[in-house]
């Protein structure tokens, strides 16, 4: 009875290794056939790079000719489209040295800024109709923040302009000033006329021509944010040697997006980056 037992034992044990050799044999086949998967899938995109390569007129995938070929072209491309974007509209540089004509002043195509953002009264500000939708959305995204952003001075027109100049002269010679010492001193302070960012329809200036305008949350919000919707703060208080205007940190231009975050990251003002497009970025 016990050798019956034991026979039966061992034939149900080598049914068991059986069952495990099957087993082994199926996972090896299938590991087989991954592996020979992959290296078909390799060999496809390798014939397929050398394909491209050739078409690119390259002996094969990512030659360093290639490489270098395509940064070349990359550069050279990038450098003229700089040079170009000097002349576009959003970039036109108007300081005391750099004018615009009347005739150019009075053609400014305008829109009205919704009047949330100004004095709360219907067409009261006008802004260039290109960026005006710009300036909507950064104001609407600062109230939105808790921040209330409002538009004191936007479009200016040469008379206006001119008003300004003449009233900040008076002031200065009430003072004591000479004509012309008080002439050279307005300048700093009000642009003369025609040489005002403001008669392009693309400067505004927000909440407080005064120069604590930098301790509000409102400035702390226009520093972090304002790139994002094109416009970059003009006159900074460390580049006052080369735009010849005070620190005026409620005075912001429209740049567009890339430029503005490119001005930013650059550390430059208007003046520099202008020079910098004009030399391809160099």
């Amino acid at each position: 009875m016990s050798e019956r037992i034991d026979l039966r034992a061992e034939r149900m044990k080598a049914k068991r290794r059986k069952r495990v050799m099957i087993k082994s044999w199926i996972i090896l086949g299938q590991f087989v056939v991954i592996v020979a998967l992959v290296i078909a899938l390799v060999a496809v995109s390798v014939s397929n790079a050398n394909l491209r390569g050739k078409l690119n007129g390259n002996d094969g995938p990512g030659t360093q000719g290639n490489v270098s070929d395509n940064q070349s072209a990359d550069a050279a491309s990038r450098q003229e489209w700089m040079k170009a974007e000097v002349n576009k509209w959003y970039l036109q540089l108007v300081n005391p040295d750099v004018s615009v004509s009347e005739e150019f002043i009075q053609n400014v195509g305008l829109t009205a800024i919704d009047a949330r953002f100004t004095d709360g009264k219907a067409s009261s500000k006008y802004f260039d109709s290109r960026a005006v939708a710009a300036l909507n959305e950064m104001c609407e995204a600062a109230l939105n923040d808790g921040i209330r952003l409002t538009c004191i001075s936007t479009y200016r027109t040469y008379d206006y302009q001119q008003g300004l100049f003449n009233n900040r002269i008076q002031r200065y010679i009430n003072q004591g000033y000479s004509q012309t010492d008080a002439q050279a001193a307005a300048a700093r302070v009000v642009a003369k006329p025609g040489t005002s960012e403001h008669h392009m329809g693309l400067a505004v200036d927000f909440n407080s021509v005064e120069q604590s305008f930098e301790n509000t949350n409102a400035y702390k919000w226009l520093q972090k944010n304002a790139e994002n919707y094109g416009f970059i703060m003009r006159y900074a208080e460390d580049k006052q040697s080369l735009t010849k205007i005070i620190y005026e940190p409620w005075h912001y231009r429209y740049v567009g997006v890339e430029h503005a975050k490119a001005i930013n990251d650059l550390g430059y003002c208007l003046e520099e980056y202008i020079e910098y497009l004009k030399n391809g970025g160099k």
